[in-house]
């Protein structure tokens, strides 16, 4: 479906979050694994006509990725994004899912957040119940 010149569908500061989040860890972090026979496919980038997730997901701008650790909880993740807030918020990470909605993976991403729960150093957690605009989960 798309080439290597669909690359400007990303933000690369999305690229950057997921890279300092493993020099920060220490510890493999894991995005999509289709390409070697895996069975994630969709927690970067997703196109507009793809059924998964949120109908307006910032995954769909190139702003959201999901991210998983073999060796590391979606809690834990968090704690180490947290403990560097100033940074990921000046690489543009504004927000993660609550790890206990999501439980085996953590969402991130450069969305919105209101400006009277947005803080300088910390990173939103947000919790969401699926209503009708979600449609399926990864």
């Amino acid at each position: 479906m798309f080439t290597d010149r669909a690359r400007h569908l990303i933000r690369p500061q999305i690229i950057d979050i997921a890279q300092y989040i493993r020099d920060f860890t220490g510890v493999p972090i894991m995005i999509n694994n289709w390409w070697n026979g895996g069975r994630l496919h969709y927690r970067g980038f997703r196109p507009c006509d793809i059924r998964v997730g949120a109908l307006r997901s910032y995954h769909k701008m190139g702003m959201a990725i999901d991210i998983s650790s073999p060796d590391l909880s979606p809690a834990e993740i968090l704690a180490v994004i947290q403990e560097h807030g100033k940074l990921f918020k000046k690489l543009g990470l504004k927000r993660a899912e609550d790890p206990a909605a999501t439980k085996t993976w953590l969402h991130l991403d450069m969305g919105h957040v209101d400006p009277m729960l947005d803080k300088d150093d910390e990173i939103y957690v947000f919790k969401i119940a699926p209503g009708p605009e979600h449609t399926t989960s990864i």
